[in-house]
């Protein structure tokens, strides 16, 4: 439903534990200077994501490394496109939250920023 907590996250170091909103861990993560791993509550890698480059991108790899999604960030806005280079979404982010939405341009959530 709108509103309520899918998910938070813990940052401790170079690391983030997601719990859901029961408080069950439902991965993690492990950063690097040159990449985000992601991993799944047991363990097994669930894709990386690179570091912003010059240009404003990163790039979101699946678990075996094949390109899921390339983010363009652009001020205040992300394009989020798919492998084929269509948009699936977009991100709008203030002072103090991020907002997410879908390729039609509908709400598809927020995070809030600390």
């Amino acid at each position: 439903a709108a509103g309520r907590v899918k998910y938070t996250v813990h940052k401790t170091g170079n690391r983030e534990i997601i719990k859901d909103s029961k408080g069950r861990i439902t991965g993690t993560t492990r950063e690097t200077k040159e990449r985000k791993y992601y991993y799944n509550s047991n363990g097994s890698s669930a894709g990386s994501e690179t570091k912003r480059n010059q240009n404003g991108t990163r790039i979101i790899k699946d678990a075996s490394g094949r390109v899921k999604y390339t983010v363009r960030e652009n001020g205040q806005q992300e394009v989020i496109k798919d492998s084929k280079g269509h948009i699936a979404g977009t991100t709008r982010t203030t002072k103090d939250r991020k907002y997410y939405y879908d390729s039609n341009g509908s709400s598809a959530g927020s995070e809030t920023r600390w």
